[in-house]
């Protein structure tokens, strides 16, 4: 009796043991394929994209990151990830020739491009863009931080961002501003923002557009601002290193680390899911501080502005 209770108690012990080594081998097996499951897919080598990358990839520790050429991205090694990043235009727009059967995080992408990617697309509910400018309430937030004084802004607008007019109109509601609002169809309506801020309030907001800021306009922009004492707002360092007064931009390690967080959020899904479009959610404060002393202008350093607009935006 006793060597048949035994035996059970060891029949038990030896099912409980296989039931345990077998789970323990499904977890294995998981996380295995859960370390090689992630493709990042780039325009080129460009010290943006390594800086992207390099971000990307730290805060994905338990997740293998392959990156690879936009011209090595074969469909076969895509369908064979679980997630795939693609990171700049022209990587966004080759992915979406392909048949993916893959979620795909569109990063490093202008939300105009990828709006009219979107349309061409289709409703492609496993795809989602990360865009690389900024929302224009955050420009705004920036306006009234810096210069709490001025309530006009004059904003530029071109085709690509004429889009965000609305968004804008909301944002000069939110802050107490009042925007004048100018369609940029050529050079001479460059012109026309810069007399009619030199006319109001001094402001000049400019949002990424190719039809208002390009290798031919940029001069004109800055010199034409500094000469009237407008301080020109815009969305990139390289504008105020280049001579605009402040602006609101994502480094390339925040993009990247912003891309991660999503994708790291979609891979511990099941299945594996992207959220909708959004803005960047980590961001900093430029400010050309040498010729805010030429506007006679007391503005305060870029840390407390970064605060007072991530304040603002958590009271939305």
């Amino acid at each position: 009796m006793d060597v048949n209770r035994k035996n059970d108690r060891l029949g038990v012990t030896s099912s409980m043991l296989r039931k345990a080594i077998c789970l323990l081998w499904l977890l294995l097996l998981s996380q295995i394929a859960t370390a090689q499951n992630v493709v990042v897919v780039v325009d080129g080598d460009n010290p943006v994209h390594q800086q992207f990358t390099a971000s990307f990839r730290r805060q994905l520790a338990n997740w293998t990151v392959v990156g690879l050429e936009r011209k090595s991205a074969s469909l076969e090694l895509l369908n064979g990830a679980s997630l795939v990043v693609s990171l700049g235009r022209l990587a966004a727009w080759d992915l979406s020739s392909k048949v993916l059967d893959v979620p795909v995080i569109n990063s490093l992408i202008a939300e105009a491009d990828w709006q009219r990617l979107a349309a061409e697309e289709g409703e492609r509910r496993r795809r989602t863009a990360l865009y690389l400018n900024q929302p224009p309430s955050r420009l705004l937030a920036l306006v009234k931080t810096a210069m709490p004084g001025r309530h006009q802004v004059t904003v530029a607008l071109g085709p690509d961002s004429k889009r965000a007019e609305a968004a804008i109109e909301q944002g000069c509601r939110q802050y107490g501003l009042r925007c004048d609002v100018l369609l940029v169809e050529n050079e001479a309506g460059i012109e026309l923002a810069l007399r009619r801020a030199a006319a109001s309030d001094q402001i000049l907001l400019v949002l990424p557009d190719p039809q208002v800021v390009n290798t031919t306009t940029a001069r004109n922009l800055i010199l034409g601002a500094y000469r009237r004492g407008v301080a020109l707002v815009g969305y990139s360092k390289a504008l105020v290193k280049a001579g605009a007064l402040m602006a609101v931009h994502s480094t390339p390690e925040q993009l990247g680390e912003d891309a991660s967080v999503t994708a790291r959020e979609a891979l511990e899904k099941n299945p594996v899911t992207v959220p909708p479009s959004r803005y960047p959610e980590r961001y900093s404060v430029s400010v050309n501080y040498q010729l805010a002393r030429a506007l006679q202008l007391d503005i305060e350093p870029e840390a407390s502005l970064l605060h007072a607009i991530e304040k603002a935006e958590r009271n939305e």
